[in-house]
């Protein structure tokens, strides 16, 4: 039996002259309308045209991330970037642009905004490898911005 259930079943044994409870709403935070939102801008302020990061980095890039144990911590920005992952001269950043220190559930829900990013056509660049042959991915680069003032970005960076 559901909790609203049980609690609506007590309430109507210890006050029997109600005719109708109200529960308030559901948290806030559990209504989709207030989820996180993220916007894909390719290139961005933050990746431009010019920094085409390796497709070889960027799934070395995933795969680290996702086996980052802890939470990761960004301080106060806006423009706070830090360097979270680099191979093959493609890294990834973390970038807060709140006024205030943000904080993450994993390391893995950035693996994940970088595996959006790899995966959406209007990040990488394809050629073709010979004249008769198949296209290939070239380079990755971009950022998702979430609406609650974070993001994350994919360049090609010295590592």
């Amino acid at each position: 039996m559901l909790l609203s259930n049980i609690l609506y079943l007590t309430l109507l044994s210890v006050l029997p002259a109600v005719d109708a409870i109200v529960l308030p709403p559901p948290a806030l935070s559990n209504r989709k309308e207030n989820r996180p939102r993220m916007e894909i801008h390719c290139p961005s302020d933050r990746a431009t045209n010019d920094q085409w990061g390796e497709p070889i980095g960027v799934t070395e890039n995933i795969r680290y991330l996702r086996g980052v144990e802890g939470k990761p911590v960004n301080g106060p920005g806006p423009n706070a970037c830090g360097r979270i992952a680099c191979s093959h001269d493609t890294a990834v950043f973390w970038c807060n642009d709140n006024y205030y220190t943000k904080g993450l559930d994993s390391y893995q829900v950035i693996a994940e905004l970088v595996d959006v990013l790899r995966n959406d056509g209007r990040c990488y660049e394809t050629r073709q490898q010979s004249p008769t042959g198949a296209l290939v991915i070239y380079g990755i680069r971009g950022e998702i911005k979430m609406n609650d003032g974070w993001s994350v970005v994919v360049r090609s960076e010295k590592c």
